[in-house]
């Protein structure tokens, strides 16, 4: 098996004596590198290697190397033009990978503790698209071509993902109207749920708004999932830790409500912990992970009585904590329902 790998530069690391098998590598990259994997892929030394540990002469490419210090890596990688994606406002908390494929692909990772609203330009001019993965929908982006560049407006929570998507998504002949392009855009059918409809606009809780507070609530440890036991009512909600500060598996939540002519319906859980899933009339609306936990229903409801079951998992923390102390379980937050007519 052979595999190519194409770079835009090689970082090389300071080192005080380079093994003769690291300095060998390193000027057979200086040599071929450049003429095979890229044309305009450099070879940079953070500081040259004083010498060669066996007492052989340093290559006379690798003394050629460029040589930049770790204060002026920054400046030197936009200098070559290697930071190819830029996003505005700047923020070192946003972690981006870059995937090319039969559609070119940027997944982008919030690992700060606060909302990121901005700018990604991306270096091409093409249409774009969101993933939204927890309801396996392409969405349309907000955004604009200007220059060689595309800029897609983001907004990112903490701990949540994005999937921008460069150009129509691949496959099948489902079209939509592109933001200030009017261009189809073709889907995968094959590769989608059956109750998929891409791409979708945006979910919005719009509506007439009704917080739900009385619940049946029963209980099961993992193994025993699903056999849920110890039903009781409840018409507040508040960490189950108050219960059971020990207890970790699945926390169920049951109730009913009714909807007449509405025209979309969503679900708003504003915190728990952790994992949480949601059924309409025995059916899952999704799996989430991460607050708040926002739920379109509107596929699964129905005129008349709907039935609404929420499962929130926990984890083996509470079980074998020896703090003492009670961590949060079950939903801690607010949840709403939101029905557009």
């Amino acid at each position: 098996m052979c595999i190519l790998a194409v770079f835009s530069a090689f970082l090389f690391t300071y080192c005080g004596n380079d093994p003769s098998a690291a300095a060998c590598f390193s000027s057979r990259k200086l040599q071929f590198s450049i003429s095979d994997l890229c044309p305009y892929s450099p070879i940079t030394f953070v500081a040259l290697p004083l010498g060669i540990c066996t007492g052989e002469p340093m290559p006379d490419a690798v003394s050629r190397a460029d040589v930049v210090t770790l204060d002026r890596l920054a400046e030197y990688i936009e200098e070559l033009r290697l930071d190819k994606l830029r996003v505005t406002p700047e923020n070192d908390r946003l972690r981006i990978m870059h995937y090319i494929g039969e559609r070119e692909l940027y997944y982008i990772f919030n690992e700060g503790d606060s909302l990121y609203d901005g700018v990604v330009s991306i270096p091409v001019q093409n249409d774009m698209y969101e993933y939204d993965v927890w309801n396996d929908a392409a969405v349309k982006a907000d955004y604009w071509n200007k220059g060689e560049e595309s800029h897609v407006s983001i907004s990112v929570e903490p701990g949540k993902s994005l999937l921008i998507i460069c150009g129509g998504v691949p496959g099948g002949q489902v079209s939509a109207e592109v933001p200030g392009g009017g261009i189809e855009a073709g889907i995968h059918e094959d590769s989608l749920r059956p109750d998929s409809h891409l791409p979708v606009d945006p979910l919005v809780l719009s509506g007439e708004k009704t917080s739900l507070t009385s619940f049946s609530l029963s209980i099961c440890k993992s193994i025993d999932y699903p056999n849920f036991s110890r039903r009781v009512a409840i018409d507040k909600l508040g960490s189950f830790s108050k219960t059971s500060k020990r207890f970790s598996g699945f926390i169920r939540y049951e109730t009913t409500f009714k909807l007449h002519g509405f025209k979309q319906a969503a679900l708003e859980i504003t915190d728990a912990y952790e994992g949480v899933e949601v059924f309409v009339n025995g059916i899952s609306a999704g799996i989430q992970i991460m607050p708040s936990f926002v739920f379109d229903l509107t596929g699964y409801c129905q005129p008349g009585e709907n039935f609404l079951a929420i499962e929130v998992a926990t984890t083996l923390e509470r079980e074998r904590s020896r703090t003492g102390r009670a961590a949060p379980t079950g939903i801690t937050g607010e949840v709403n329902l939101y029905v557009s007519k």
